[in-house]
């Protein structure tokens, strides 16, 4: 799963454009802290974009289904609400 595929299936689930928008470290951390967010506290929460650009979410053990106490949802049924709960 990409950002792009994401940004698809929100087009799809939504019937609107999602468009994903790519900034470079530095002009994404300096838009958050213009918005009112620490640097600190942006940099910290950059961590995750970095991660997700690493692949470090790629994969999804059988702990996680352990741990929910049930499946995992996909992000296809998260967007459009099914299997909620």
């Amino acid at each position: 799963m990409t950002f792009d595929d994401l940004a698809a299936m929100a087009s799809a689930a939504t019937g609107r454009e999602v468009e994903r928008v790519t900034l470079d470290d530095e002009a994404w951390i300096a838009e958050k802290v213009a918005a009112g967010t620490p640097e600190a506290m942006a940099r910290m929460t950059l961590t995750t974009f970095q991660a997700a650009r690493e692949g470090r979410f790629a994969g999804v053990g059988p702990l996680l289904a352990e741990l929910l106490g049930r499946e995992p949802r996909s992000v296809a049924d998260q967007l459009t609400g099914a299997n909620a709960g």
